[in-house]
């Protein structure tokens, strides 16, 4: 696993903070960040713990082959019931 990200200013180390992270910058729509701060309010939470943690589960969820939220992606036999031949 690559220890360096070469992603340009999209993500950076932040000194004195745990070398396993990295701080990244997301752009939203205003009404996102709006709503997004309402949410952390209701939840007793800051808007950058809700989105990392929702970013660390996706991500995880994703390199797994799973769907974002977890489940097990369809395949386009898995619509249909078996039916044997």
């Amino acid at each position: 696993m690559p220890t360096a990200w070469h992603t340009g200013d999209v993500a950076k180390k932040q000194p004195g903070k745990d070398p396993e992270t990295v701080t990244l910058q997301v752009t939203l729509p205003a009404q996102v960040a709006k709503d997004l701060v309402a949410l952390a309010e209701l939840y007793h939470a800051t808007p950058e713990r809700m989105v990392a943690s929702w970013t660390q589960t996706y991500v995880e969820n994703l390199v797994a082959g799973l769907t974002p939220s977890g489940a097990a992606p369809e395949t386009p036999d898995s619509s249909q019931p078996h039916r044997p031949r």
